[in-house]
């Protein structure tokens, strides 16, 4: 229907892909993004806005409720990324099956995602361009370990391999689809409105989450995309 595995996506068909495959797999994704995105990360008093806003939770939580919202964050985007593939693919997964798939790799999920984590933090300690353009050249690490069984080095020399000669247009996209939940991010960070109102609150936070999911379906719609055409990649099923 999108051309996903015969063409390179045009910003057009990329967003006409990822709303299509968010409505098709909807009960799925809201699921996830309800429980990890949104419930989980409140009861631990971490705000889902945190995602976009800070990479580091930040000083009061502390290091462990970093470390854990980065678990939890791994966690369900693994669990949307094999929903998509496997929908692509002409499949249906039940959230007891993507669960059950994201646990089995989110040890490989999380570690793979802190070395490269490391490694961009590393780079913009000697300048903050170098690490912006590992940050991009990163983009798809959950991705390759999800979805091509890859991990670590070799996982973050994939998702390079794929973006080199396409860096400008995998960061156009990714600042495109991330620029509007940290415009409300910044709203209810500085709206005495959103503040002093928990329902509000509680309600565009949960917006937030919702689009931080579907974010995570567009990112890998253009993984996928990128790695049929690239690559050549064949058809997976889940085990």
């Amino acid at each position: 229907m999108y051309e996903l595995k015969e063409r390179e996506f045009t910003l057009g068909k990329w967003l006409g892909a990822a709303t299509y495959y968010f409505k098709k797999n909807i009960k799925v994704i809201l699921l996830f993004v309800l429980l990890f995105g949104f419930a989980l990360p409140l009861l631990f008093d971490i705000s889902p806005r945190s995602t976009y806003l800070e990479p580091i939770v930040g000083q009061r939580q502390g290091v462990i409720l970093t470390f854990v919202w980065a678990i939890v964050n791994t966690f369900y985007q693994i669990a949307i990324i094999v929903t998509l593939e496997e929908s692509v693919n002409g499949n249906q997964v039940c959230f007891t099956k993507a669960f059950s798939r994201s646990g089995s790799l989110l040890l490989e999920g999380y570690l793979t995602n802190l070395l490269g984590g490391l490694i961009i933090f590393g780079l913009s300690l000697l300048l903050i361009v170098p690490g912006v353009i590992w940050g991009v050249y990163y983009t798809f690490i959950l991705q390759v370990v999800a979805l091509r069984k890859i991990r670590y080095k070799k996982a973050l020399d994939y998702s390079k391999d794929l973006v080199k000669g396409r860096w400008w247009k995998v960061l156009g996209y990714t600042v495109l689809l991330h620029i509007v939940p940290v415009i409300i991010g910044l709203i209810i960070i500085e709206s005495p409105i959103f503040l002093s109102s928990t329902l509000l609150y509680l309600f565009a936070s949960f917006i937030i989450a919702v689009i931080g999911g579907y974010a995570t379906v567009a990112t890998t719609m253009l993984f996928l995309n990128l790695d049929y055409t690239t690559n050549g990649a064949v058809d997976r099923a889940i085990d």
